[in-house]
C-alpha cells in the first residue's frame, strides 16, 4: 500500500465502516451492530440455590440485643467500681455500685431470654462453649457473673458473710471486666 492508496475516506478498494465483529455479532448470522461491542460473557445475575436468599433475615430484635450488651457492660463496670470502692473503704459507693450491678445484670438476663424466646434456649446455649459466637460467650459469662453479683449485693445489704461478699465482689469485678 502506498501513500496514494490512502484517502480521506479510507483505503482505496475497501468498504468503509467494516470492522472485525466480536461477541454475538461474530457468528454465522451477521446482524447490524447497535453501538459498541457485544460482551462475550453475559452479565452475571446474582441468585442462590433454588432462588432462596443466601442469608436468612435476622430473627433477633435490635432493642433486646442492644439492651443485653449495654446492661451487661454497665453491670461489669459497676462491679469494677464496687471492688474499687471496697478496696478504698467507701462503703456507700460500694453498696450503690453492687446494687446497680445486680439490677443491670438482671435486666440484661431478661433481655437475653426475651430475645431467645424461652428460658430453655438460654440453657441450650450452655451445652457447648463456642468462642466464635459472641452470644454463646456472653451466656457463659452471664451464668458465672450473675450469681457472684447477687452474692456480693446480698452480703452487703444484709451485713452477713462479709468475707464471702468481698470474694464475690472481687470475682464479679474480674468476670465483669473480662466481659467488657
Amino acid at each position: 500500500m502506498s501513500r496514494s492508496d490512502v484517502t480521506r475516506e479510507g483505503v482505496k478498494g475497501t468498504s468503509p465502516g467494516r470492522e472485525a465483529l466480536t461477541g454475538k455479532a461474530a457468528g454465522r448470522h451477521r446482524r447490524r451492530r447497535r453501538g459498541g461491542e457485544e460482551p462475550m460473557v453475559p452479565k452475571a445475575k446474582f441468585s442462590s440455590y433454588y432462588g432462596k436468599p443466601v442469608l436468612n433475615k435476622p430473627t433477633w430484635k435490635p432493642t433486646d440485643i442492644a439492651g443485653y450488651l449495654f446492661l451487661g457492660g454497665l453491670a461489669g463496670g459497676s462491679s469494677a467500681l464496687a471492688a474499687g470502692a471496697q478496696a478504698t473503704g467507701r462503703p456507700g459507693l460500694g453498696r450503690a455500685a453492687k446494687a446497680g450491678a445486680f439490677g443491670a445484670i438482671s435486666l440484661s438476663l431478661a433481655a437475653l431470654v426475651h430475645d431467645l424466646g424461652r428460658p430453655a434456649r438460654f440453657l441450650n446455649m450452655l451445652r457447648v462453649f463456642k468462642p466464635t459466637s459472641p452470644m454463646n460467650v456472653g451466656s457463659w459469662l452471664l451464668s458465672g457473673y450473675a450469681p457472684l453479683a447477687a452474692a456480693a449485693t446480698a452480703s452487703d445489704l444484709t451485713g452477713r458473710l462479709r468475707p464471702v461478699g468481698a470474694a464475690a465482689t472481687a470475682g464479679a469485678a474480674g468476670i465483669g471486666r473480662a466481659g467488657d
